[in-house]
């Protein structure tokens, strides 16, 4: 257990790096952009296809992938119609925002943040699965989230095409060519391998710096006084993992590598991409990014006691 909180420390302490940096000036609002656009654009793509072609198929990885891609897509299902049932519950206002709610409840940044924490943590093994869960992660931020955003709102108007468009991003594009290059067992030129791996071990430290710089900009005290941004942020950090460890660990079925990426998955904030889609959808207040800025604050505390309950349960 000190072995695995060593290990998330040590990945945190990066965060402070990009917080204090851009409190002294180093780094500014135009900074965030750039650093975000190497990570997306560059970085993040090398490590998802790295990870991949770097494995060898076996009967037990494709068994493995199979049920993550399963059990990760029947998630968001579960999980809308759970995030649904809360603001119903407990009649979140305006009803207009109700969608903006339930995504920011269901969205988990498993790659921005999920890929280097569960590297450093974990390991490539396991690294490998939580890339599989991205697949299923970015049809539903790019296909299906910009509808559940609808929910409560009067409008009816969708825009399938521009939704399909964003899925079609540089993520999946790297995915996409590490699955191609592992099912036909072929690798890249030496000198080639060796510059994607450069790449993507630089993503670790980047887009620890990035959340870092993003505390930076948020304005906690004065967001967490909206009880619906609280209470959202809340059942996102505590309640949606319990559910889904409950649901997960009592399946025979599944692997222990499985059930714990599946879980430790659910753990991690609210996605950045649910407040670009709030944004892009016209929904009036800035509510995603709040709870974007809130979850990720409570995740330095939540991540590293989850990684090692995890660790003692199923390694």
């Amino acid at each position: 257990m000190l072995l695995i909180f060593g290990r998330v420390l040590g990945i945190f302490l990066l965060i402070f790096v990009g917080l204090i940096a851009y409190k002294v000036g180093v780094f500014n609002e135009d900074s965030k952009n750039h650093l975000t656009k190497l990570l997306l654009y560059i970085t993040a793509p090398c490590m998802a296809a790295y990870s991949i072609y770097s494995k060898e198929i076996s009967p037990e990885l494709m068994s493995s992938t199979i049920q993550v891609l399963i059990v990760q897509s029947l998630y968001f299902v579960v999980m809308v119609a759970f995030g649904y049932f809360v603001v119903r519950l407990l009649n979140f206002k305006p009803r207009a925002q109700w969608g903006v709610y339930i995504a920011s409840m269901v969205a988990i940044n498993n790659g921005f943040m999920g890929y280097p924490v569960t590297k450093a943590v974990f390991g490539d093994d396991i690294f490998y699965l939580m890339v599989m869960i991205n697949i299923p992660s970015c049809i539903f931020f790019y296909a299906i989230m910009p509808v559940v955003m609808r929910i409560g709102r009067e409008t009816t108007d969708t825009s399938w095409w521009s939704n399909i468009k964003q899925a079609i991003n540089p993520a999946m594009t790297g995915i996409a060519i590490g699955v191609i290059f592992l099912l036909l067992g072929i690798q890249p030129p030496e000198d080639v391998n060796i510059i994607v791996k450069y790449l993507s071990d630089a993503t670790i430290p980047l887009s620890m710096i990035i959340v870092g710089v993003q505390l930076g900009t948020s304005h906690l005290k004065e967001v967490i006084k909206n009880k619906y941004v609280a209470i959202t942020s809340f059942v996102a950090m505590f309640v949606v993992p319990v559910v889904v460890l409950l649901l997960v660990h009592f399946l025979p079925f599944l692997n222990n590598d499985v059930k714990l990426i599946i879980i430790f998955s659910s753990i991690f904030p609210t996605a950045v991409v649910t407040a670009a889609i709030s944004h892009q959808q016209g929904i009036e207040g800035n509510r995603a990014a709040e709870i974007v800025s809130i979850t990720t604050a409570i995740s330095l505390v939540t991540i590293p006691l989850s990684a090692a309950m995890l660790s003692y349960l199923y390694l």
